[in-house]
């Protein structure tokens, strides 16, 4: 259960994370949400709060989805950014 990310890139600048298993994907997959608002329910929710919990940190930090997944078995490519 929770989150599987790897590091797949990181520079002083980035750090770029390939992020596959996801409860909140799943969870509202199995209450029958498609992709597309998974997508926005993801950009809304998850990721924003990754974002302010960063800016909290550091406020030069911020988290961005780069790439939402294709299905359920792919993955979303996640940056944490500097500047």
């Amino acid at each position: 259960m929770g989150i599987s990310s790897e590091i797949i890139e990181e520079n002083s600048e980035r750090i770029v994370l390939k992020t596959g298993r996801c409860p909140i994907y799943k969870a509202t997959q199995a209450v029958g949400m498609d992709n597309e608002g998974i997508e926005v329910e993801c950009q809304a929710n998850a990721i924003y709060y990754k974002d302010v919990m960063l800016k909290q940190w550091d406020p030069n930090l911020s988290y961005r989805l780069w790439e939402f997944r294709s299905s359920a078995d792919a993955h979303c490519i996640e940056e944490v950014v500097l500047g």
